[in-house]
């Protein structure tokens, strides 16, 4: 598992992680002797990587001139050196370390999110008796081998979040529900420590840029409790949008074949929020 250091490091000129890309089999990195980036190989060659090398920085972070934007219009790019900017790579790294669990890690992933002293604050008595905490049996036929097999990735993932060398807790996206280009997320952390501190918003940010890029999901779904402020607080920091007419979006979003098995959520209909993101 890479330590935060060690993904600063490979934090490439532009602010976009290098080890996290899709490439990163092909390519070391733009910092590395065998830069395989599509953009450093254009006929122009890479904008960020041609400035920063002549200019003998690390980084679009630490040009002083106005002009550090001006050849991106990446909204990725922009945030993240807007972040590496005001906070340090260091800081950077750290909210975007996140991977697909294998299917040896699904009962890790189950006590995370039934038996962990996170599991209160979204299932189970006294706040969710409509939604029961699962027990092993339960939550293996519910989340199905598929969320852990590679090659099943465009039906649905579970991912693991990592902080440094600790794993805090899961993502979850499933597909094969939902019209095309379409993505239901959940999240669960593994520590109350853990929680209020931006890691989930962070994480669901890179889930849903990873979705964007690996898979071409347009269309992102998420469903909380109605009860479960704090959590839609958060999901509207990484720009998510709660609908009013709840029917007509789930009609839109999932599959005519799965409106009856999935319609409700896992609240009930009165008491499951619908936010979106497109």
């Amino acid at each position: 598992m890479a330590t935060i250091s060690e993904v600063a490091r490979n934090i490439g000129y532009c602010g976009l992680v290098c080890s996290l890309c899709h490439l990163k089999d092909a390519c070391k990195g733009c910092k590395s002797d065998h830069n395989g980036c599509s953009r450093h190989l254009s006929q122009n060659g890479c904008y960020h990587y041609n400035c920063c090398v002549e200019r003998g920085i690390e980084g679009c972070w630490e040009c002083s001139g106005q002009d550090m934007f001006s050849e991106s219009h990446d909204i990725r790019i922009r945030a993240f050196v807007r972040y590496a900017r005001e906070e340090g790579v260091e800081k950077l790294a750290e909210y975007v370390l996140i991977r697909h669990a294998t299917l040896e890690e699904k009962y890790k992933t189950y006590e995370w999110l039934c038996l962990s002293d996170t599991a209160g604050l979204h299932m189970g008595v006294p706040d969710y008796p409509e939604n029961p905490i699962p027990d092993w049996d339960q939550f293996h036929r519910d989340f199905e081998d598929f969320y852990y097999q590679p090659e099943h990735r465009k039906r649905g993932g579970v991912m693991i979040i990592t902080n440094d060398q600790a794993e805090i807790g899961c993502l979850c996206y499933a597909c094969f529900h939902l019209i095309p280009n379409a993505a239901e997320l959940d999240i669960w952390l593994n520590r109350l420590e853990y929680c209020g501190k931006g890691y989930g918003t962070a994480a669901l940010k890179k889930l849903v840029e990873y979705l964007r890029s690996e898979l071409g999901i347009e269309k992102f779904l998420i469903r909380p409790s109605e009860k479960n402020i704090r959590a839609i607080r958060a999901y509207h920091k990484v720009g998510f949008i709660r609908v009013k007419d709840k029917k007509a979006t789930l009609r839109a979003y999932l599959l005519p074949e799965f409106l009856d098995d999935y319609g409700d959520g896992d609240y009930g209909f009165e008491h499951t929020a619908v936010l979106v993101l497109e």
